[in-house]
Formats: structure tokens, sequence, C-alpha cells
């Protein structure tokens, strides 16, 4: 058994999970790196009292899987490597082995009040990119080669080759559209709920006409002119914003790392671009399998 925990920025996710990968309890809660690391400075302890704060904190987490897991490992991916974090990890360089084998995790002893042996997971750095928590679903993956994507607030897409991560690339996709759906002039042209397929469509295509900074405008004028209702509209938006991320890719084989309602968007706009072979991983899976592979790299090295 270990427990598997994906720690983020704004939420915490823990599971309880057999060797087999099969999850017997899950909870999450919005008490993310970021969070903690506030209350943490607001606290007023010394450094060394860091880690033991964010284990308090993860410890609480852990309670609401309402199971005795008195003991049990914890492998740790996400922010919580981070500046931010519970113990900031140097980022491992490019390449890595998908498989796991060379993304060393930092192994923190178990204590009487954090009864789990615990292992963080270090995130990735290219030249000119990092990434934390993706390294650890790209390993659930199990991949030998290919284009893999995982949309998000920072989406991103990272190629495989050989059986190693050879190159990546970060989209702010989701954050610009929370950006833009709720604190620019366009709020006021778009609602969230409903709308439909054919407006998320005509955005991706919008996406392969003018620059963004023109095409993002288009928005308020499809208010203004009547071309779409606010529902419809936000949609014609998450288009926009999707269609711009994917517009630079030929088409090729993907595996898209995903769950809904982002894995329908992103396949829906990959099809209307002209992907004809695409995979489905769900990023949910793909986390709990990377972090056994890890766990179990660890104890066979």
């Amino acid at each position: 058994m270990i427990i598997s925990c994906d720690w983020g920025t704004s939420s915490c996710r823990v599971r309880f999970v057999d060797m087999a990968a099969r999850v017997l309890a899950s909870a999450e809660n919005q008490q993310g790196v970021a969070a903690t690391f506030s209350d943490w400075q607001r606290s007023g302890l010394p450094d060394e009292a860091r880690v033991g704060f964010f284990q308090a904190v993860l410890q609480s987490a852990i309670g609401e899987l309402g199971i005795d897991s008195h003991g049990v490992p914890v492998v740790l991916s996400g922010m919580a490597s981070s500046s931010i974090g519970m113990s900031e990890l140097p980022y491992h360089p490019l390449p890595f082995l998908v498989s796991g084998e060379d993304l060393r995790p930092e192994v923190v002893p178990a204590t009487p009040a954090f009864p789990h042996i615990l292992f963080l997971v270090p995130g990735v750095r290219s030249d000119n990119d990092v990434m934390r928590g993706e390294e650890t679903q790209l390993i659930g993956c199990g991949a030998a080669s290919g284009l893999f994507i995982f949309p998000g607030t920072h989406s991103k897409q990272i190629v495989v080759r050989e059986g190693h991560a050879v190159g990546f690339t970060t989209f702010m996709t989701g954050e610009f559209f929370g950006l833009l759906s709720r604190q620019s002039i366009l709020a006021a042209s778009v609602d969230e709920g409903g709308g439909s397929g054919e407006a998320f469509l005509a955005g991706v295509d919008a996406a392969r006409g003018s620059g963004l900074l023109h095409s993002a405008f288009t928005v308020r004028t499809n208010h203004l002119f009547g071309r779409f209702p606010k529902t419809d509209n936000y949609q014609f938006l998450s288009g926009l914003m999707i269609g711009e991320e994917l517009k630079g890719l030929d088409p090729q084989p993907v595996v898209l790392v995903a769950v809904p309602p982002l894995q329908h968007a992103y396949a829906a706009a990959l099809q209307r671009i002209g992907f004809t072979e695409v995979e489905h991983i769900d990023a949910d899976r793909a986390v709990v399998e990377g972090h056994l592979r890890i766990f179990e790299g660890y104890k066979n090295p």
C-alpha cells in the first residue's frame, strides 16, 4: 500500500492505493501549497519547522481518507517540492527516463507526529522551462515515444523519444482563459454554463487566423453584434485559447492525458485541426501509476 498525494498550488489530492493501482479511498481539499506556505509564513515559525508544518497539513488531508493508514508510505509530487512547498528540491534536468528510474525522490523519515516515510518527487527543467507534477503523470503513462499533452492551468506538451523525455513546452492556456473570462473587458460578454460545441469549434477555427491579441477582441464583438449568446461566447473563448495552444502543431500521433471536461475539449480541438490518432489516458490514473513506479524504483533500484 501507498498513499498517493498530488499537492498542487491550489488543491491537495490524496489516495489510498494498493500495489495493483486500485484506489481504495480518496479525498481532496482546497488547502493547496500556496495557502499552506502563506499560513507557515504567518505562523512566525523558523525555517527548520517548515517541513513539520507542511506534514501537519498533509496529515490532516490523510485523515480525511477515513481509514487507518498508520505507517503507510506517502509518495508526494507537485508543488510540494517547489520554492513555496514543503522543501525546495532542485529540478532534474532533461532528458529523463520515463520509467522513473532516474527521478530520485528525497526521502523524509517518519516521525511520531507524521508516522509515514515520505518520498518527495522533484520537478524537471529544460534550458528555459520547468514543470512539477506532469513528470509523475508521464511516468505513469508507461510511454516509449510520442507527443504527450497535459491540459491545465499551465498546459504542458512533452516530447518522448526512445523512453526519454527530451523536451517540453508550457502554455498558460488555462490561466489566460481565467483572466480573460473573469477579469478583462471580455468578462461582460461571456457566461459560464452550457454553450454549444459549434461555438467552441468556431473559436478553434478563429485561432488559426489573426494573432491572439486581435482574435480575443472578437469575443466582445461577437456579443455586441449578436453573433453568440453569452454562454456560447464562453465556449468560443475556450476554443480560441485551446486552438491558440495547438495551432503550431503538425498532425501526428498524440497522447492526451486529461480528465473531463478538458479531455473532451482538447479531443474536439485536435480533431478539428486534423489530428486523427489521439490516445486518451486518464490523468488521475496516471498520477497513481506514476507514484507507484517511483516508489517501486526506489525499493528496487
